[in-house]
């Protein structure tokens, strides 16, 4: 992925301190998308009514802190740090963590249950394939497999896991059965 443009919200020329502060950041990607994630400095981070607790949780905060939406955290509100931070999510894991972190604020709870599910069943479908010896990489296989047909641009086919499932375990117990007939 490659950034076609970075928009930091914040004049930064204007803010007091460069070192406590936050801002927005769009990012424009190759996919013509504009994501938006949140920097914040170390000092902001620690001493923000946003980032403080209640007293219930302050009860806990000696040992964990609470959970809050990702932010980026950055040592100052400078151009070149924000951009070298953004430059860096965008290249790792080919723009995960910038999309992970702009729907961290966004993502629904349906959605979020809908993507925990079918991460449980490829984990599932993963250890049948190695239990089995089924010769595919599961490694390389995403959650959902996107297959737009041709005769609709809208139209969108979805191979669960249970038939991808069902074809591995098809093929494992074809497996055996070619193996016996062989050893006859």
């Amino acid at each position: 992925m490659e950034i076609k443009k970075i928009n930091i919200a914040t004049d930064l020329d204007g803010i007091e301190s460069k070192e406590d502060g936050w801002s927005d950041v769009f990012i424009t990607l190759d996919d013509d998308r504009t994501y938006i994630v949140q920097v914040v400095t170390y000092a902001y981070f620690l001493t923000s009514d946003y980032f403080l607790v209640s007293d219930d949780e302050a009860k806990n905060i000696v040992n964990f802190l609470p959970p809050r939406s990702p932010v980026i955290l950055v040592k100052e509100l400078t151009e070149e740090i924000i951009k070298a931070a953004i430059h860096y999510f965008v290249k790792e894991r080919e723009g995960y963590w910038i999309k992970f972190y702009h729907l961290g604020t966004e993502i629904d709870d349906k959605t979020l249950n809908v993507l925990t599910d079918r991460w449980f069943a490829k984990q599932e479908w993963i250890t049948e394939v190695y239990e089995n010896d089924i010769e595919v990489n599961p490694l390389k296989g995403s959650l959902i497999d996107f297959t737009v047909s041709q005769d609709s641009d809208s139209k969108i086919e979805l191979e669960n896991f249970a038939t991808i499932k069902f074809k591995a375990k098809l093929k494992a117990e074809l497996r055996v059965e070619l193996q016996q007939e062989f050893e006859k």
